[in-house]
């Protein structure tokens, strides 16, 4: 299950569990290299 065409944040979190979701969006900060902090 992933971010797929329109699906929104909120849908897919529903879909997902939330261990499942905190790694998506770690892997989007680790990607883009964003700090943390900005997200907050």
């Amino acid at each position: 299950m992933g971010l797929e065409g329109s699906e929104t944040i909120a849908i897919s979190f529903r879909n997902m569990s939330r261990v499942e979701m905190d790694k998506k969006i770690a892997r989007f900060f680790y990607a883009s290299s964003l700090l943390f902090n900005l997200a907050g």
